[in-house]
């Protein structure tokens, strides 16, 4: 089992950014955030192409809270070329992204690299991938997709691109609903 070694501690802007404005601050194109608390948006989060973010929940969640969005109501939007590490420091593995509804990738929306060593994506819905939908390169180590429900894919809908790249090595996608591929709907070649 994989264990979060990020322990970086960011600066309350940054964290009141989280929950409040619409960008992170990126220093060469790198940008680290260490959850304090559970954490409400209006807004999908996204990682814009060539840049990357490391999300550590640390036993905290991040909810998606309004269907007003121009993206959907999706909780995280990963860009071509972008790339998220999430992972959850905490002893009890409890953080979690949840919320989300979209026509794809009602948790997380990965058109980029997704690398994912902890945390849960949990009670998202979607019509492709109610946990992920992925796009590209997706690494599960660790973690929980759980819980989601779609009608393809209730957990993972993996695009039909000849990109598209899923690579599972631990963690576990259970108890999710969907009319085709409960946990995982394999749409490539």
């Amino acid at each position: 089992m994989w264990v979060c070694l990020i322990r970086i501690t960011v600066s309350v802007a940054e964290i009141f950014f989280l929950e409040n404005t619409k960008a992170i601050s990126y220093t060469d194109n790198k940008a680290f955030v260490y959850l304090t608390g559970d954490v409400k948006r209006s807004e999908t989060l996204n990682v814009p192409g060539n840049k990357e973010l490391t999300i550590c929940l640390n036993g905290y969640k991040i909810q998606k809270t309004a269907i007003d969005d121009p993206q959907g109501n999706r909780v995280i939007n990963i860009n071509s070329g972008g790339k998220l590490r999430l992972c959850d420091c905490s002893a009890m593995q409890t953080g979690v992204i949840t919320g989300g509804s979209n026509q794809m990738g009602g948790g997380i929306h990965n058109g980029g690299t997704l690398v994912m060593y902890g945390g849960k994506l949990r009670n998202n819905s979607a019509a492709y991938g109610g946990g992920l939908w992925n796009n590209y390169n997706f690494y599960m180590y660790g973690g929980e997709i759980c819980y989601n429900d779609a009608t393809y894919g209730g957990g993972i809908w993996n695009a039909n691109s000849g990109d598209a790249k899923m690579i599972i090595f631990g963690g576990s996608i259970k108890k999710n609903e969907a009319a085709y591929g409960a946990g995982v709907w394999n749409n490539d070649n």
